[in-house]
């Protein structure tokens, strides 16, 4: 539960100081759920107090990390696994998987099928063997399963032995109770980019299209 930010912050957040992630309404980027905990840690209790001549300890910083950055290399993340419709596939389903990519040396990908989107009153445009042609063509993913319900999740972990279970932020906390077969982690989408934006966009052409018909 001790929280390292490389390479500045040592262990001296908890988990909660940092997670969930919230979205800094001035810049509308992600933060530290306490970032003013994660200030003092940095810059010291009088970090409101301005001061030009203020130098971070990297010195400090480099040394207690380089023992941490060694022992993280020997980590070995054989297996990422995540869920999802891919409809429209677009460049925030490739950085997604891209990042799973770097993070482990395989990426299986969970996409949901015609009937099961269905059931959660979802409807895809394209089918579901195109869009696993899509993903499958992708160089960053090594396979391809079925999601035909929302219980599978548990099984799939063991049965592909996945090391970490990844899904966007906004689902999250959803599934920390797969935590006791794997890592989970919950990462931000790509802003200004989703298949409901792109739906959203082809229905207003549509219209327009009516319009001056």
């Amino acid at each position: 539960d001790d929280f390292f930010v490389v390479p500045h912050t040592y262990g001296a957040l908890k988990r909660e100081d940092v997670l969930p992630l919230k979205t800094c309404e001035i810049t509308g980027l992600p933060i530290p759920a306490e970032p003013e905990k994660m200030l003092a840690v940095n810059y010291g209790a009088s970090w409101r107090i301005s001061n030009r001549y203020y130098v971070f300890n990297w010195k400090l910083a480099n040394k207690r990390f380089t023992p941490y950055l060694k022992a993280l290399e020997e980590v070995q993340v054989k297996r990422a696994i995540t869920y999802g419709t891919f409809d429209l596939f677009h460049v925030g389903h490739v950085r997604l998987f891209a990042r799973l990519a770097k993070l482990a040396d395989e990426v299986v990908v969970a996409c949901s099928t015609c009937e099961f989107n269905e059931g959660k009153g979802k409807k895809t445009v394209l089918s579901y063997e195109q869009r696993v042609e899509m993903i499958s063509a992708c160089m960053h993913v090594t396979k391809v399963i079925e999601e035909n319900d929302w219980d599978q999740k548990r099984s799939d972990i063991v049965t592909h032995q996945a090391d970490v279970f990844v899904m966007g932020d906004d689902w999250q906390g959803k599934f920390d109770d797969l935590s006791d077969l794997c890592d989970v982690l919950y990462l931000p989408r790509t802003k200004n980019i989703s298949t409901t934006m792109l739906k959203n966009g082809l229905k207003t052409e549509r219209k327009l299209k009516k319009a001056s018909a």
